[in-house]
């Protein structure tokens, strides 16, 4: 067999929770369009294949279906891919990509039916569920990996959200963000302690807080109370409401400029008489750990290596960690804030071969202008609904398709009837949404502790950035 050139770039290495050194296994992997030379020359014919290859033996796998017929001269590219040496955690990850990438290819290139010199036509449809039903079993049987990892893999396609029977349909399940973010934090808290043993220094993230808004205070301070779980030293600055922007600027460029500082965070909102976008933009993109800064976010749109929002972070981890299928699925965000739901509903839709590792879903975004019954159409096609309006009881039951996500962004203190006390609520009527969907976040406990763990996430990557950039100018 011949195998044609390779389309596109390699996948490119992503940190993880476990360095190169300490994985039990690399893997490599590919797929694509290859040559049978001992057919007819005339008939040009070609075949599907996907070859899975480990440092501990290799699986390989043709079709002998023609899956396409070509003009002499032309070349049909059509492979995929992978570097060895990546981490266990990510590898499944990517042979994922390429099988459906190889599915992908037979389903757009290949004809309904092909004419050769076997006695029958050999129809697509039967060769894409010999593919997938051998993929699967390669994966199973051929890529092992050890238990401890098993915990923590990330199948961005995996396959959680399935057609359900009504008749046994149970209760969603429950999406635990608090659980999440703590083993998240203990990932960062072993990172942070291998990172120091190389004689580096501890993380450092610097809040700033403008007025006394209780609220801010609170979110503040756990964010602080996480940073020394993790092993992050942190500094809290407290400013009257009263500051003028010109001196907050000057502050956040000394910050800037000080090589012991790795992260920023200007806690939002600010006051009526300081631009708020004009202090994003201000706090260094080096430093930037909340994503804010407009550079930040046009790389972030590009699908380009960014510090990315850490609430839209937070729900793509949500998503891969709970293992909810997304590759093509119909995902709904219901809100277009610049922060929360247009990163997210950049994540869901991009392709989940570049920097970003985004989910290749088909993304519909609703805001307050959509009409309440478009509201209702799309989510009730919806595999995903994503909510961060902030509007209490906004997704109701007869909205959400049987077997969806629900990932509830929004929180609001509300006055519970029953008590007289206050409490917070999410934009889904929890109780009886849970009843339909298949997987949900509660509100507290889902997307908010999620949030504070990929801040720490991202002042742990701007601290490593920052120090290679530092090694780099010293031997230049």
């Amino acid at each position: 067999m011949i195998k044609m050139r390779q389309l596109g770039p390699a996948f490119r290495k992503h940190s993880s929770s476990r360095p190169v050194a300490e994985c039990s296994r690399s893997v490599t992997a590919s797929a694509g369009l290859c040559r049978d030379k001992h057919r007819s020359a005339s008939a040009k014919a070609f075949r599907w294949g996907l070859e899975i290859k480990s440092n501990r033996q290799q699986t390989s796998w043709f079709s002998t279906h023609p899956a396409s017929v070509i003009d002499s001269g032309n070349c049909v590219k059509a492979a995929e891919n992978l570097p060895g040496s990546v981490c266990p955690l990510l590898s499944l990850d990517r042979l994922c990509k390429v099988i459906h990438r190889c599915v992908d290819l037979v389903q757009h290139s290949a004809p309904e039916e092909v004419n050769c010199d076997s006695p029958q036509p050999i129809r697509r449809s039967s060769f894409l569920a010999q593919l997938r039903t051998k993929s699967e079993s390669m994966l199973d049987k051929s890529v092992k990996i050890p238990p401890s990892v098993n915990q923590l893999q990330r199948r961005y396609h995996s396959s959680s959200i399935k057609d359900n029977d009504d008749s046994n349909f149970a209760m969603a399940q429950l999406i635990d963000g608090k659980q999440i973010a703590a083993d998240i934090r203990a990932e960062l808290r072993e990172q942070v302690e291998k990172w120091m043993a190389k004689g580096h220094r501890a993380p450092q993230l610097t809040a700033i807080l403008i007025g006394d808004d209780p609220a801010s205070a609170t979110y503040v301070a756990n964010k602080m109370k996480a940073a020394k779980d993790v092993g992050i030293v942190s500094t809290t600055e407290s400013h009257g409401s009263d500051i003028t922007e010109e001196v907050l600027l000057e502050r956040i460029r000394q910050l800037n400029e000080d090589e012991s500082v790795d992260g920023i965070l200007v806690q939002l909102p600010l006051p009526g008489h300081i631009n708020e976008r004009k202090v994003c933009n201000f706090v260094s993109c080096d430093k930037d750990v909340d994503g804010f800064n407009e550079r930040n976010v046009g790389r972030l749109c590009l699908d380009m290596n960014t510090l990315i929002p850490c609430t839209p972070l937070g729900v793509q981890e949500l998503l891969k960690r709970a293992n909810i299928e997304t590759f093509g699925k119909n995902a709904v965000v219901v809100g277009r804030s610049k922060n929360v739901g247009m990163p997210i509903a950049m994540l869901l839709h991009a392709d989940g071969r570049n920097d970003t590792c985004a989910m290749d879903a088909t993304v519909t975004i609703c805001h307050r202008f959509t009409p309440p019954e478009q509201l209702k159409r799309f989510c009730q096609s919806a595999d995903i609904i994503v909510t961060a309006t902030g509007v209490p009881g906004l997704i109701t039951a007869d909205m959400v398709k049987q077997g969806a996500a629900v990932i509830d962004v929004g929180i609001t203190k509300v006055t519970d009837p029953a008590t007289g006390k206050t409490k917070l609520v999410g934009d889904v009527d929890f109780d009886e949404v849970r009843k339909v969907a298949g997987h949900i976040t509660p509100v507290p406990g889902g997307v908010g502790p999620m949030t504070v763990a990929m801040l720490m996430k991202n002042t742990f990557i701007a601290a490593t950035n920052l120090a290679k950039k530092q090694t780099k100018a010293v031997q230049n």
